[in-house]
């Protein structure tokens, strides 16, 4: 099981992160809030929510061997996708935090998705709030993208750290132009360290570094 074997190698520092969200969400919210993490993963902010005396918390991933793996290391509640949106008990039920802790880039149809969830699982009464944790992507790595997509066969992808398996990817500018679309108001934009440092991968002198390695392999696969 993929979560199985990797879990114990990511799991201190997605709780770093995790409680680095959760004590930002502090200061823009009242205590005990509703939090629905959409793409829970293993549900670990959920867990880390829970150990702040968050209550009301529940979980949803596309992925059966991650909600599996989620209900077996914690007592939050956690569903599949499907049964989330399907089960009558639980297609009423609302929220006044939805977290998007990388995964919006995942989601296909995003626009729609979100649509939804601020119509349908965003609580109105109160404060309604959006966390969303993704890689800012710069102009420089867009170019680097669509030049391997072009010259490269796709065994070569897995060189790109965050394509392809995203379907939308932001910037500073792009991010609050998709949240003012739903009438939502940025009040904060943090970069976290591990971003940071995949940030500063993305310059000039990486970028030629990248290709001269990528090239040889695709005139000679042998290599």
């Amino acid at each position: 099981n993929y979560y199985e074997n990797n879990y114990k190698a990511i799991i201190e520092d997605q709780k770093k992160t995790s409680y680095e969200i959760l004590n930002k969400l502090k200061e823009f919210s009242v205590e005990n809030n509703k939090i629905l993490d959409y793409g829970c993963g293993t549900g670990v902010f959920l867990y880390c929510a829970n150990n702040l005396g968050y209550e009301q918390l529940v979980g949803v991933d596309v992925s059966k061997d991650a909600i599996t793996f989620a209900k077996k290391h914690s007592n939050n509640k956690f569903y599949e996708l499907l049964k989330f949106n399907t089960t009558s008990e639980l297609k009423t039920q609302q929220f006044n935090v939805i977290t998007f802790l990388d995964s919006i880039g995942h989601i296909r149809n995003i626009q729609n998705i979100f649509k939804n969830l601020i119509k349908n699982r965003l609580d109105n009464n109160g404060e309604r709030i959006i966390v969303i944790r993704t890689p800012r992507i710069n102009k420089l790595y867009l170019w680097y993208i669509k030049s391997i997509l072009f010259f490269a066969p796709n065994k070569y992808l897995q060189s790109l750290f965050f394509m392809p398996n995203r379907h939308v990817v932001f910037n500073q500018k792009s991010i609050n132009i998709f949240l003012k679309r739903f009438n939502f108001e940025v009040l904060s934009i943090d970069y976290q360290n591990d971003y940071k440092s995949n940030l500063n991968y993305l310059n000039m002198k990486s970028f030629l570094k990248s290709i001269i390695k990528i090239v040889p392999k695709i005139i000679n696969p042998n290599n």
